[in-house]
């Protein structure tokens, strides 16, 4: 199926529809997996927490050694430009960088790759109202995946990449079971760190712990349910996860920057507690659709 005729897409200076969307194949991203990338969405037509998103794409950016001559603002603004061309819709934004060609694959001297320069693409895509509203209602099937994540010592998880086959792997594994699970990965030291597309947090005792932040990509999102806790009184901690206590837990959720936060109802295949989206979780998707002015089965 092709891209909505409302989806766009910027590419180096140019704006164009979506389906006419390329890089070479030549390009690092592909012959590397070096890209690095960030996702967002908008409420209400606004975009949010832009600049956190804007700020992270470009440090992961500087990270990987992607020389872009952009700023946040030009960030926005290329973003709200995008934005314009959906025709009131809301839509997630995805963000791209791209070291540029590879000489060698290319058949050009290595001096062509400076010539080139890197790649910065933006791209929308349309959000159907109440499209996540299964998430709240229903929650979500986690599995462990046999497969583990990433070590901390290949790179850094603050830099947000899209060198993503493990979680691949992972989710081809986890959905021969159940097609509708989503996986979370544990480390080399078995402990857990997050799913393909979101942060985990479990609630024991009405209390909500994450994994510390030096063994994951600490989500934008999952900075937002921080805040939101501190805000509405509910104790927020760190310290290292295993399967066990995700076992245990009165409460799993989930947190992404499209679908904002989720309830796991099942860990393993095991209902959590009365599988059913718990007190916490429905306090916090409150304060969120507070935040963002909508309701979030509604967005």
């Amino acid at each position: 199926m092709p891209p909505s005729d409302s989806a766009w897409a910027y590419i180096n200076g140019e704006f164009v529809p979506l389906q006419r969307a390329a890089l070479p194949v030549f390009d690092a991203g592909f012959v590397y997996g070096a890209t690095v990338s960030d996702v967002l969405r908008t409420f209400n037509r606004r975009w949010f927490r832009f600049d956190d998103h804007a700020r992270r794409f470009l440090r992961s950016c500087r990270y990987v050694g992607i020389e872009l001559a952009v700023d946040p603002g030009t960030l926005r603004s290329i973003a709200n430009q995008l934005l314009v061309r959906t025709g009131g819709q809301e839509c997630g934004l995805v963000m791209l960088a791209t070291p540029g060609i590879v000489p060698l694959y290319a058949g050009l001297p290595r001096e062509a790759a400076a010539e080139h320069g890197p790649n910065l693409v933006l791209h929308v895509f349309p959000l159907r109202p109440g499209q996540f509203r299964p998430l709240y209602e229903r929650g979500v099937h986690a599995v462990v995946a046999a497969n583990r994540q990433v070590p901390v010592d290949c790179w850094d998880p603050k830099a947000k990449c899209r060198s993503r086959l493990h979680w691949w792997l992972a989710q081809r594994q986890v959905q021969s079971l159940d097609p509708e699970a989503v996986p979370i990965l544990l480390d080399h030291h078995g402990n857990l760190t997050e799913s393909a597309t979101a942060n985990v947090v479990v609630v024991i005792d009405g209390r909500i712990y994450s994994v510390p932040p030096d063994r994951i990509l600490w989500g934008i999102s999952l900075q937002t349910l921080q805040e939101l806790c501190q805000a509405h009184g509910i104790p927020f901690d760190t310290r290292p996860l295993q399967a066990y206590h995700a076992a245990i837990a009165d409460e799993i959720i989930l947190t992404n920057s499209l679908y904002s936060l989720a309830p796991v109802t099942r860990f393993n295949g095991r209902p959590v507690a009365t599988g059913k989206p718990g007190p916490v979780f429905r306090r916090l998707y409150q304060a969120w659709s507070g935040l963002v002015g909508r309701e979030l089965a509604e967005a």
